[in-house]
């Protein structure tokens, strides 16, 4: 390296260090909790996650538009018996879904149900929690991790 390529580097260095910045700073995940409130799917079966309709409020949708690629970890908590939980498309196509529950009946309040979705480019996805039969009230988090 000359010196007039080193100079301008190491002010930059310098500077970033001086700003608390690390050198190959990556952007900081996306995170958000919100609480729903959804009546448990009247004469449930046990099916795929968050696939039928219901005549009466069942589920919550949460739009998220992730802004590069990387990767959606939706984590619905706080329940006591059976939530559902899918990432969908605008269009209400299934990219992923969790149905943990479902296979192994439980109804302890610890019962989490966690969803994961790798995003190859920016998107718009729909989150979608369904209460399958439980107590209608539920914690959501998602955090979305840059590639």
């Amino acid at each position: 390296m000359t010196r007039r390529t080193l100079v301008p580097v190491a002010a930059f260095g310098i500077l970033a260090a001086a700003l608390g910045l690390p050198a190959d700073a990556a952007p900081k995940p996306i995170t958000k909790t919100y609480s729903v409130n959804v009546l448990p799917f009247p004469n449930a079966q046990w099916g795929v996650a968050c696939q039928e309709k219901s005549p009466i409020p069942s589920d919550h949708h949460e739009a998220f538009k992730a802004p590069a690629a990387g990767t959606l970890k939706v984590v619905i908590s706080g329940f006591q018996g059976d939530f559902d939980g899918a990432i969908v498309d605008p269009k209400g196509k299934y990219l992923a879904a969790s149905d943990n529950a479902a296979a192994t009946p439980n109804t302890s309040p610890g019962v989490k149900e966690t969803i994961t979705y790798k995003i190859k480019k920016p998107q718009e996805v729909v989150i979608r929690v369904c209460n399958f039969a439980a107590t209608p009230n539920a914690s959501v988090t998602y955090t979305f991790t840059f590639k």
